[in-house]
């Protein structure tokens, strides 16, 4: 193993050594995030058709409604999540979610 020698500042191999596994927490992140919405996606899918076995009807929103109902809806949302994580806090993450879209 080699020595790292430590100066003012912080070391050349330290900070790749960071960036290499700031890599690789990021790609397993995506990686898990691709799975978890596979899997979300399947029980879902397993869920409704339980449901229509039993005899529910399901009725699926047209594209253009769910257009129409998303500003209100997002509007209340919006609202419960600044109550649960407070304003300042809430606005914050808001704007940080909404810079990555």
């Amino acid at each position: 193993m080699d020595a790292i020698i430590y100066s003012a500042g912080r070391s050349t191999r330290m900070g790749e050594a960071y960036s290499h596994i700031q890599k690789i927490v990021l790609e397993t992140a995506q990686e898990a995030q691709a799975w978890g919405r596979k899997e979300a996606q399947k029980a879902d899918a397993e869920a409704l058709e339980l449901l229509k076995s039993k005899g529910m009807e399901i009725y699926r929103v047209p594209e253009e409604e769910r257009e129409r109902w998303a500003k209100p809806v997002n509007k209340v949302c919006e609202e419960i999540f600044l109550k649960r994580v407070g304003e300042e806090k809430g606005r914050q993450l808001l704007q940080l979610a909404e810079s990555v879209r």
